[in-house]
């Protein structure tokens, strides 16, 4: 495990995936509390790519889940139809 948020962003680095401090703490908060993040934004932004390199950097498989859908109200979460 990554002990610190500066080891974090130097792992990240040391795969070729440049992050900034935020993201990097958003990333050993997860792994430290053992949560799961959501990553939004548009397509060919490096979602997945960060999720890629971690498992890349900690050894582990990922395994990939996609949603392709699209949400017409506020209301409406991907809670009420992942499961």
């Amino acid at each position: 495990m990554l002990d610190s948020i500066a080891e974090v962003q130097s792992a990240m680095e040391g795969a070729k995936y440049i992050t900034d401090r935020p993201t990097a703490t958003v990333l050993y908060l997860s792994m430290k509390l053992e949560k799961p993040i959501l990553v939004e934004g548009e397509a060919g932004v490096g979602k997945t790519e960060i999720a890629k390199v971690l498992a890349q950097i900690l050894q582990t498989r990922l395994i990939r889940r996609c949603a392709r859908r699209i949400f017409t109200s506020a209301r409406e979460s991907p809670r009420r139809w992942i499961g």
